[in-house]
């Protein structure tokens, strides 16, 4: 059964009103290599996401709230997760988070300390909260010609914990989108790899009414689970 990483960190775009976009997200680890691909559909008020994953799998994912749902059509199996905070997907909100001016830093609890130029790129230093700083170092941003290139996150000890290359962007209210998104995410036990690709990009159209209205068949037993 395959399922999303999901974490509860959210980066609201407030520019954008609806997205659709395919994606193929590619993960690594552990020598395991999982492929995963589909649609994406935003919608930011009232906030509401809907993934429909058709590679490998036929699957649902409806995010609202503090609710996640998940179906899979051809197993007839369905989850409801009820959290405590709402729910995100995190390359989705990597992805919007250009959308950003401070990328959505100084709402994790960081605070812009220093920058400089090299060449035709600017670096950006963000240091952590004293309360971030227990678990969390620096982290770096660097942006060529308005886009954003490159984020590096420093761990409390200065190490290296996880660096993303940003490329092949397109334009949307004033700023630049990345249509492709490698992770790399180091850590004693095993590195980790993730590539995304977004491929055709609507913004601020209407989304699919089949989409908005979607819902788990009443016929379908629900698994209910509490985070």
């Amino acid at each position: 059964m395959t399922w999303f990483i999901l974490e509860l960190w959210i980066i609201q775009a407030y520019a954008l009103q609806t997205l659709q976009v395919a994606f193929c997200r590619t993960y690594i680890h552990n020598g395991r290599t999982e492929k995963v691909s589909g649609v994406i559909y935003y919608r930011a008020k009232p906030e509401k996401t809907v993934v429909r994953v058709k590679k490998p799998l036929k699957q649902w994912m409806v995010l609202e709230g503090e609710k996640l749902e998940i179906f899979y059509p051809e197993e007839r199996r369905a989850f409801r997760i009820l959290g405590r905070a709402p729910f995100a997907l995190p390359f989705l909100q990597v992805f919007l988070g250009a959308l950003r001016e401070d990328y959505g830093l100084g709402e994790l609890g960081y605070v812009l300390s220093n920058h400089e130029v090299r060449g035709d790129t600017l670096f950006t230093y963000w240091d952590p909260s004293k309360k971030l700083g227990k678990i969390s170092g620096k982290f770096v941003l660097a942006y060529t010609e308005d886009k954003i290139v490159k984020a590096e996150l420093r761990g409390a000890k200065g190490e290296l914990v996880s660096q993303v290359l940003y490329s092949d962007h397109f334009p949307y209210a004033g700023v630049f989108l990345p249509l492709h998104i490698s992770t790399v995410r180091y850590a004693p036990s095993d590195t980790s790899y993730e590539e995304i690709i977004y491929r055709n990009p609507l913004c601020d159209l209407p989304l699919p009414e089949e989409v908005l209205r979607f819902r788990i068949p009443d016929d379908v037993e629900v698994e209910e689970v509490r985070w």
